[in-house]
């Protein structure tokens, strides 16, 4: 891959800063003596702002992901197993029987069939 569209493809990356230190060091020589691709990060930049104040009126606050995280922390286990075992038994059971007399009706004629 050439040096330009590496750089190119790590654009976004950088803006974020989430190029490693050498990666970002590589990215920053680059620039300084490559007009084009100086020309793009400011491209990227702009863009990147466009979306920070296209968003800013729905982001949500800093403390939401911590209020999150306590919430869950604080919620109760629920019921878990203690109430879908005996549930889900009693389907089970529910569909023997009712197989169970459909198959009796079946073997005895009692159930009558098209055709």
């Amino acid at each position: 891959m050439s040096e330009h569209a590496w750089i190119l493809e790590n654009l976004e990356s950088y803006t974020a800063c989430g190029l490693e230190p050498a990666e970002r060091e590589r990215l920053e020589e680059h620039i300084a003596s490559c007009t084009a691709c100086a020309a793009a990060l400011e491209e990227t930049r702009a863009l990147d702002q466009r979306m920070e104040t296209l968003f800013a009126g729905v982001r949500p606050k800093a403390t939401l992901e911590d209020r999150m995280i306590g919430k869950l922390r604080a919620a109760p286990g629920g019921r878990g197993l203690k109430y879908w075992i005996p549930l889900c038994a009693a389907a089970v059971l529910l569909l023997a029987v009712v197989g169970a007399g459909v198959n009796g009706l079946a073997a005895n004629g009692s159930l009558a069939f098209p055709g």
